[in-house]
């Protein structure tokens, strides 16, 4: 049994910041550090008596400003809304945490945004003060669809959040009623996109209903696998009651 201490010493990355002399066996102590880093700082407490010292008790703690980190619920809160002028707008919501479990004020955040390159984001604008952006592009009306996103990155005093992906959307003239695409010689016809949950992927091939030569194949490989499969963008502007009309076989 533990008789007597001489001190316990306290150390901050390495670096001694205090020590507490004759120490009462059994009490407890405390130590505000008045001094720490903005970032990690480990510390390491250790107690001392006439036989040497004891085993370290360590504690990482992060202090200060923290890099933002995505928040929690950023692929059910971000959207993109089309404002039928050529333009779109974005928005996501703010990082409510750092990547080491750090403060982040959310009132101090500003927004860079990076368009998708080839092979990579390149950076579009940055600056923004709030938590939305609206794009205008020329790629607005392209006859052609194509299913993109923007990413985006929450900056601070403390840096920059890594990049995470704006609400997808499809940019180009919507497609006129009636639409239609069989997956012909087991091709896509028009631009199709999916959420996937799981396990599981799309894919074409030839097992036609209509005999064309190509179906879209849903393989789910683990149980609780789903997902979503979506058309481009439709121009139901002048229907009535729209419905959509499918064929269906399940697994053999």
């Amino acid at each position: 049994e533990l008789s007597s201490l001489d001190r316990i010493e306290i150390y901050r990355n390495y670096l001694c910041i205090d020590t507490i002399y004759n120490p009462e066996v059994g009490a407890k102590y405390s130590y505000v550090d008045v001094a720490p880093i903005n970032g990690m700082n480990s510390y390491i407490v250790t107690a001392y008596n006439e036989f040497g010292n004891g085993d370290p008790a360590r504690l990482d703690a992060y202090v200060g400003i923290d890099i933002p980190l995505p928040h929690d619920n950023l692929a059910t809160e971000r959207k993109v809304v089309d404002n039928f002028d050529g333009t779109f707008t974005l928005h996501w919501p703010v990082p409510n945490k750092g990547e080491n479990g750090g403060y982040v004020d959310v009132e101090n955040l500003t927004y860079n945004l990076y368009e998708r390159g080839r092979y990579s984001y390149v950076p579009y604008k940055n600056g923004f003060k709030t938590p939305e952006a609206t794009i205008d592009t020329l790629d607005y009306d392209n006859d052609l669809q194509v299913f993109t996103a923007y990413g985006i990155t929450a900056v601070n005093s403390a840096g920059e959040s890594q990049i995470f992906s704006s609400a997808p959307y499809i940019l180009g003239k919507p497609y006129e009623m009636p639409f239609y695409d069989s997956f012909a010689a087991a091709k896509l016809q028009m631009t199709w996109w999916s959420y996937t949950n799981g396990d599981c992927s799309w894919s074409l091939d030839g097992r036609a209903y209509d005999k064309d030569g190509g179906v879209a194949v849903f393989t789910g490989n683990a149980e609780g696998a789903s997902s979503t499969f979506f058309t481009g963008k439709l121009n139901i502007s002048e229907c009535v009651s729209p419905n959509a009309v499918f064929h269906y076989r399940g697994a053999d």
